[in-house]
């Protein structure tokens, strides 16, 4: 007999390369189903937005607000830059919505601090969307870990060295990636790998750092030391 399992239904604020990423991906599972995106430029582009069959069932909304207050959408999500976060995820959560975040949750740690315990008072269910923390990347370190001999890890060392955004689309979008109201390399590829170490050697408290800023811009050297536990960790991006 066929077992009739309620489909999560989403709501996608923001619909450029993450965005357009996520709903394929859930296009592309019976578990899911993509009902309602808003994004300030789909209005001119309607006409190709809805050429496409996979499409055609998706409301396009005319508000961020309309989105979350739609009745349909179970789970919102946030896939706008990264300084508009807090502002949507606050507008999800006055509807009791569900919410799944691209990363970083804020750009500023305090105002993450005060969601974060904002949402833990209103028990809706929430996310951050950081991919290597869950995955099969993941899994493999994991057993790697356990072969190695003695089984035992002393040290963590991370180094990152860019002389170029590592994916595509990020090249495309470095005028406002490289800025540090929205993130620059540090928060947009090396979060990545911080909640990586975090999930694989446990809580990370932060002992000594080092950054330097281009004028008017992110980042250009960050060097951080931190222990995991009793694990002396650092890491280097440059």
């Amino acid at each position: 007999m066929a077992v009739n399992i309620k489909r999560i239904r989403i709501g996608v604020i923001g619909f450029d390369t993450i965005g357009k990423y996520i709903v394929d991906g859930a296009l592309a599972h019976n578990e899911f189903e993509v009902v309602a995106i808003f994004d300030p430029s789909l209005p001119s582009v309607s006409a190709e937005f809805m050429s496409k069959a996979e499409y055609r069932h998706i409301r396009l909304m005319a508000s961020a607000n309309e989105l979350v207050s739609c009745e349909q959408v179970d789970l919102v999500y946030i896939a706008t830059p990264p300084a508009s976060h807090i502002e949507y995820c606050r507008l999800a959560l006055t509807q009791g919505k569900a919410i799944w975040c691209e990363k970083p949750l804020s750009i500023d740690l305090s105002a993450a601090g005060i969601l974060v315990e904002e949402v833990e008072a209103s028990g809706v269910m929430s996310a951050v969307n950081l991919s290597l923390a869950s995955s099969p990347i993941l899994d493999k370190l994991v057993s790697l870990t356990k072969e190695v001999e003695h089984g035992e890890a002393r040290q963590v060392e991370m180094r990152f060295h860019y002389s170029e955004w590592p994916r595509h689309w990020q090249a495309g979008a470095a005028n406002w990636l490289s800025s540090r109201e929205q993130g620059g390399f540090l928060r947009e590829v090396f979060s990545h790998f911080v909640f990586l170490q975090h999930r694989l050697f446990g809580e990370m408290k932060l002992t000594n750092c080092q950054i330097s800023f281009v004028k008017g811009g992110c980042e250009t050297y960050v060097m951080a030391e931190y222990l995991c536990g009793d694990l002396p960790s650092e890491s280097v991006v440059a």
